[in-house]
Formats: structure tokens, sequence, C-alpha cells
């Protein structure tokens, strides 16, 4: 998903970003939107097959604690760093 993101620009599959208005959805830059979305669906995506894979071969429980903490700490962090600021909008709707 993140590739598709990343590479069609595939915002509509962003929750609630299809049932916004139009006018709601013409204040965000589709560009930055889907790269963002796409690097951290990525950054999580990542984390998640890596540790999986160090899972495998040293098999300790806290390589899964560790993994879920970097996951949720890319996820929510992500979240709020493109909601403060209005980094996902159009310039001029800002000004």
């Amino acid at each position: 998903l993140a590739w598709i993101m990343l590479r069609f620009k595939a915002v509509g599959l962003i929750a609630g970003y299809n049932t916004a208005s139009a006018e709601e959805r013409e204040k965000y830059d589709k560009d930055k939107l889907a790269r963002y979305t796409g690097l951290m669906m990525l950054f999580m995506g990542t984390d998640l097959v890596f540790f999986g894979l160090l899972y495998l071969i040293l098999p300790y429980m806290l390589l899964i604690w560790v993994s879920w903490g970097i996951f949720l700490a890319v996820c929510l962090g992500g979240i709020i760093y493109m909601n403060t600021g209005k980094r996902c909008y159009k310039k001029e709707e800002y000004k």
C-alpha cells in the first residue's frame, strides 16, 4: 500500500479523504499528503517486517515490544506531526 500511495498518489486510500466535501479536499496538496502518508506507511511496514524476521532469529519477547513501540511512535508521531502546522495544506490556504 505504501508503494501504491507513493507511486500513484492514491489519496483515496486515506481514511476520511473521500468522505470530505469537495471544498475541504481542495484545501489539501495531494502530492504532499500522498508522499507523507506513503512514507509513514513504509516506515511502519518496514518496522514490522524487520522485527518479525529478527524475532525468528532471536526469539526474545522484548523484540515484539520494541517493534510495537516503534510502530506506535511512528504512527502517532506522524499523525501529530502532519496535523500540526498545516504541513499538507496548499500554500495559498494559510496565507
